[in-house]
């Protein structure tokens, strides 16, 4: 007889399942942090929703990458969890608010799940699973799938200005880097990147701004509120960048935030971008300084989601 579990124990009873050979997962959204925090095996066949917006595409390329097994599917709504003796049947997605993973910054929604163990019940959860990962609409993932997911997760997590301006302070007045440290997702999932770059913009690029910045002021901008990034096609829409310079000779030099439009503009290699809205407590520069360079080294310029970049190259160091 299924079991209602207890809601202080849903994350350790699907990690156990999570964490068996050849579990298998339809969950339809998968939030950040999901894969470490549930023990996803890379032998784990998973089935998604990686269109409707609300599964992390990040996520997702992750599990890929790390060789586990995954299909989306457009209609998907389960969420169950199946292991060889034992399955997790309920409302959890995989993902904080679904099931309050440790340092979240949402306390989670109020969930339902029940513990299964019987034989006859698995055994129709397991059919059920092989029909979903053999159904027509149930597709494997491409690079194209990713590039519009992150397209579309971007557009949603854009926030309004009232979020803004309740990130400029953190906990008890902290920096950024601070937060960050102390918490490496504190602001994922709201669309904001590092970015680091050593060139700087053509002439040509800079003949392009002028008529950008000409053309913004009769739109009512201000040219000043007007930039852009040339040969860097890779850039999120609906994306706020925190820029960092990064000269011959290993120095940095803060360049401020901008903002990536939802729909860009665009002229033969250049794209354009606004001054943002967001207003963070970023330091002084040199205080990033050995975090750019541990990213740049091997890398050269890059873009990487806040989060990520917290994670690999800010936790490990000693501030």
């Amino acid at each position: 007889m299924p079991n209602l579990i207890d809601t202080k124990r849903e994350l350790a009873v699907i990690q156990g399942i999570c964490s068996e050979p050849n579990a298998k997962i339809a969950v339809a959204f998968w939030g950040r942090g999901a894969f470490s925090q549930l023990q996803v095996r890379s032998d784990t066949k998973v089935i998604c929703n990686l269109t409707m917006g609300g599964t992390n595409p990040y996520e997702i390329e992750k599990m890929l990458n790390d060789g586990v097994n995954i299909r989306h599917n457009p209609f998907l709504h389960a969420k169950f969890y199946l292991g060889s003796s034992s399955a997790v049947l309920g409302s959890s997605n995989a993902s904080a608010n679904g099931l309050s993973f440790q340092g979240a910054e949402t306390s989670g929604w109020l969930e339902a799940n029940v513990f299964i163990e019987d034989g006859s019940m698995i055994n129709q959860l397991r059919d059920r699973f092989d029909f979903l990962w053999a159904e027509n609409n149930t597709q494997e993932i491409s690079s194209n799938d990713l590039v519009k997911a992150k397209e579309r997760w971007n557009e949603r997590r854009w926030l309004n200005r009232n979020q803004f301006d309740q990130l400029s302070d953190f906990d008890s007045g902290l920096g950024l880097l601070e937060a960050l440290a102390r918490e490496p997702y504190l602001l994922s999932d709201k669309s904001i990147f590092i970015a680091v770059y050593d060139g700087k913009i053509s002439e040509e690029a800079k003949e392009k701004l002028k008529i950008e910045k000409i053309a913004a002021k009769s739109r009512g901008q201000k040219p000043s509120d007007i930039d852009l990034f040339e040969n860097w096609d890779e850039l999120p829409n609906a994306a706020d960048i925190i820029c960092f310079y990064r000269g011959p000779k290993g120095g940095v030099r803060y360049d401020g935030i901008w903002h990536m439009p939802k729909i860009r503009r665009e002229n033969e290699g250049v794209v354009f971008c606004e001054k943002s809205k967001l207003s963070l407590n970023i330091g002084r520069a040199s205080d990033w300084k050995p975090f750019i360079e541990s990213s740049y080294e091997g890398r050269g310029s890059f873009h990487l989601e806040i989060g990520e970049f917290a994670e690999q190259y800010i936790k490990k160091r000693e501030l």
